[in-house]
């Protein structure tokens, strides 16, 4: 919905293993392809804060979202 109203938006993606990062990024691009109003990055868990604080200049994030398979 984000992506073909044009709006802007950050994804963060969260994971501690290296594969899923990468599988994220990979269904990011198909999803929103080079959209200049969004942005994404992955991160690993020790880096999490960093990248949210850089992204968001220090505010935070607006929603959390929890993924997870059976």
């Amino acid at each position: 919905m984000l992506v073909t109203r044009k709006l802007k938006f950050n994804v963060i993606g969260i994971d501690p293993n290296e594969v899923r990062r990468a599988k994220m990024a990979s269904i990011y691009a198909i999803i929103c392809g080079n959209q200049p109003s969004s942005q994404f990055q992955v991160a690993d868990i020790d880096s999490s804060k960093e990248v949210v604080a850089s992204l968001t200049k220090g505010i935070g994030c607006n929603a959390v979202l929890e993924v997870s398979s059976i």
